[in-house]
């Protein structure tokens, strides 16, 4: 029995390699993975921050039109004020065109808001861009790292396969099936006992299992 212990001992080394190697197989992907995402929200990330560049920029544009079509109507009007007679027509439109000037001044301080915000809008793009430009560096760094690891896993858990078929062929069924059994639901297997004391499940052996473990039963 010593002896198929320690093949199983063997083969038990191999699994928990080839267990953390498939963790490996598993995790290398995910990670390049999410390193292309991160690039593409930071691209996304730019592209927002440009149409909103783009928004404020249009509406900046509106109310510049709007400022421009009010003082050409106040100029407008003034040049009427000069050909008016009537002391009734001429407060309407002189109150015509301090109303336009009102609007005008309202106009003027969402203009200030929206160049403003272009300011703010244009930071978010450099910002954006700098981003962007660490997310493919990293991206590019990694990705030729990762890949090549990838294929070392690979190779390294076919190697250990072959290796632990070899091994495993030596084994008594009966055994190398029961430490099957287990090892696919707790590692290590294979496992010593301490003062009758279990360091896998940390159960307390009675006597006579201990002593039975220990006569290699």
């Amino acid at each position: 029995m010593r002896k198929e212990m320690l093949k199983l001992l063997a083969v038990q080394d191999i699994d928990l390699k080839i267990i953390e190697l498939k963790k490996l197989q598993k995790s290398l992907p995910e990670t390049l993975e999410l390193l292309k995402k991160d690039v593409e929200q930071k691209k996304i990330g730019l592209e927002n921050a440009k149409q909103s560049l783009q928004d404020t920029k249009s509406a900046q544009k509106s109310i510049e039109m709007d400022i421009s079509s009010n003082k050409q109507t106040v100029v407008k009007y003034q040049n009427q004020l000069l050909q008016i007679k009537s002391n009734v027509q001429y407060k309407a439109l002189l109150s015509e065109i301090k109303s336009i000037d009102k609007k005008s001044s309202q106009l003027e301080d969402k203009l200030l808001d929206k160049m403003m915000q272009a300011d703010k809008n244009q930071q978010l793009i450099s910002d954006a861009q700098d981003d962007l430009k660490k997310s493919e560096q990293r991206l590019t760094n990694e990705e030729n790292n990762i890949k090549n690891k990838i294929v070392e896993v690979n190779q390294e858990t076919t190697r250990l396969n072959e290796q632990r078929k070899q091994i495993a062929s030596d084994i008594n069924k009966r055994a190398l099936k029961i430490y099957e059994k287990i090892i696919k639901k707790k590692q290590p297997a294979i496992v010593t006992i301490h003062e009758k004391i279990c360091e896998g499940c940390f159960m307390k052996l009675t006597p006579n299992d201990a002593n039975e473990v220990h006569k290699g039963k």
